[in-house]
């Protein structure tokens, strides 16, 4: 008997413990994505101070095309073009931008 009641109580304690806070990971990321004149989609993905586009390789997006899908995306203008690549699974290409958003 004297065994339950100090099970239940540990257990009654063990409830009234507060959990804490999940940890925070970064900023949010928050896509938008727009037609293409081809008819295949561009997605401009904001993340903090750098943005990505996302494309179709068979798209030639052309630099002022890639400034203007930016802003519309994330309400700022695109600083410097950090790294390019291509996905081979997907087909895409890939362009991350830091942002100016002053």
């Amino acid at each position: 008997m004297k065994s339950a009641i100090l099970l239940l109580s540990a257990v009654a304690l063990g409830a009234c413990v507060a959990t804490p806070p999940p940890v925070a990971t970064g900023p949010i990321a928050t896509s938008q994505s727009f037609a293409l004149p081809d008819g295949s989609a561009l997605t401009v993905t904001r993340q903090g101070q750098q943005a990505r586009l996302t494309y179709p390789a068979t798209y030639r997006l052309t630099d002022a095309e890639a400034v203007s899908y930016l802003e519309d995306g994330t309400g700022c203008r695109p600083g410097a073009l950090l790294n390019s690549g291509f996905d081979d699974y997907s087909g895409q290409i890939l362009r991350n931008y830091g942002l100016d958003c002053g």
